[in-house]
């Protein structure tokens, strides 16, 4: 935040009107500043709210744990819990055991832990913890430093050429690095952000983007792919400035779809590529290459190197390890992690496999680990699988990007499915539902995951 530039400037947009830079500071200030420092859980929805808590915490030195308001209460109490915080921020509905309210905006209420765990068990190099997981209820957070935000948010809005008459939208979740990412980038720039819950399927929101002015929308694979057989309106064509993709692979076919589309209307369009860990930028491709080097995420952002590891001399993949100054301190599952410095050293180890090629450009070519993309969002299977187990179902995990195969040698038809849908928040069409006569294991016992995988890619993977 900078207080003092360009503060009449617009800056929240929202069915109840409209704040500037200074109003928006004025509030968030009056009910941040007088806290002491420590972790305020912010239940995250699309409003103003939310954004408020968000940069009075930042701005007051609280570090903010950012929670998705579509996770169940109980999960959410849970990570209350986990982290001790010592204030929460969230609607009048929530009510968290041991704490009292200390103050309101609207329908926000911020409390205050009746016994706080004590400044001394955070790091003070902490600004921020993030979400991996979207709302599974996984307790892990990636710790944010300044340096991590404000590195990594000038450099986005140096390469999207963000001024103040840019004005974006929220079409993306605000717990999540990408959606937390366009904010963050659009008040370096001081520019405009309208809020609203409407989906880009919907004609409202079309409309919402003429009415209030919106020149840029940033968006996952999983939209794009709803909205390609949409007929964009001349005066939308007209008015837009930028488009970002990031989240996840698109099929080059659709990319090479939007660009045609808004290349003769001026809008750069840009494939971007990162991780929460990393800020959450590692990669973009520019416009101007996107033709010559299709199917890339492009080359670094200008405040970081890739290199690739243990690279085949075969294919010439390896794992992307990306360096820069917005590489994450590291990971917290709890309280007791807050006190731990930079573990990470400014290196990370994306687990996707690349190739890097004569010029720089990066592909994406796989992933190492368990973690699949579901719409965006960096999902842990082996935390998916242990809630589904619990649920007493004897089920292993398999995922691809936006599809969660659950394989089990038992047939529990569609009780499985209907578990694991009423359980997580994903779109229905993720699930799908394999059974197999055997499970195979490594001379380890443990599941074979990849023969697994292998064993399933031969079966129906249409929903059942």
């Amino acid at each position: 935040s900078r207080p003092g530039i360009a503060d009449n400037n617009i800056f929240l947009l929202d069915d109840a009107g409209q704040l500037t830079y200074g109003e928006f500071f004025e509030i968030a200030d009056k009910l941040f500043l007088p806290l002491s420092r420590g972790v305020v859980a912010i239940i995250c929805d699309k409003d103003r709210e939310t954004i408020i808590g968000y940069g009075g915490a930042l701005r007051a030195g609280i570090v903010p744990l950012l929670l998705d308001s579509i996770a169940e209460e109980g999960s959410l109490l849970h990570l209350i819990d986990r982290y001790e915080a010592e204030y929460v921020w969230a609607r009048k509905d929530i009510t968290p055991n041991g704490y009292e309210e200390l103050d309101r905006f609207d329908n926000q209420i911020l409390w205050r832990r009746r016994s706080s765990s004590g400044v001394d068990t955070i790091c003070p190099d902490l600004v921020a913890l993030i979400p991996t997981s979207g709302s599974t209820g996984d307790p892990k957070t990636v710790r944010l430093s300044q340096q991590n935000l404000t590195s990594v948010t000038s450099c986005i809005a140096d390469y999207l050429n963000l001024d103040e008459t840019r004005r974006a939208i929220s079409l993306l979740p605000l717990q999540y690095s990408y959606g937390l990412s366009v904010l963050n980038s659009i008040m370096e720039a001081r520019g405009s952000y309208v809020i609203t819950d409407l989906s880009p399927v919907q004609r409202d929101f079309w409309d919402l983007v003429l009415v209030h002015g919106v020149t840029d929308f940033s968006a996952v694979p999983f939209v794009f792919d709803t909205i390609k057989r949409m007929r964009f309106s001349s005066e939308i064509l007209d008015q837009l400035v930028c488009v970002t993709q990031a989240g996840g692979h698109l099929s080059p076919v659709v990319t090479k779809h939007f660009r045609t589309l808004f290349a003769p209307h001026g809008i750069s369009y840009f494939t971007m590529y990162g991780a929460t860990e990393a800020s959450p930028r590692i990669a973009y491709l520019h416009p101007d290459d996107a033709e010559a080097k299709h199917g890339s995420v492009g080359k670094p952002i200008s405040i970081g190197t890739v290199k690739l590891d243990g690279a085949e001399p075969e294919t010439s993949e390896g794992e992307l390890i990306y360096h820069g100054p917005n590489v994450c301190l590291g990971y917290a599952t709890g309280r007791e992690d807050l006190a731990r410095g930079d573990d990470f050293a400014g290196i990370l180890r994306t687990g996707d496999m690349a190739r890097i090629d004569d010029d720089g450009f990066i592909y994406i070519t796989g992933r190492l680990k368990r973690f699949v993309k579901i719409h965006g969002v960096s999902v842990n299977l082996e935390h998916v699988e242990s809630v589904i187990r619990e649920g007493g179902f004897d089920c292993h995990l398999l995922g691809r990007e936006n599809i969660i195969s659950v394989v089990s040698q038992q047939d529990y038809g569609e009780q499985i499915l209907h578990f694991a849908k009423n359980r997580f928040t994903f779109h229905p069409s993720v699930w799908r539902s394999v059974m197999v006569d055997h499970i195979p294991r490594t001379s380890s016992d443990k599941v074979d995951y990849a023969s697994l995988d292998e064993m399933i890619g031969r079966k129906t993977h249409a929903p059942r």
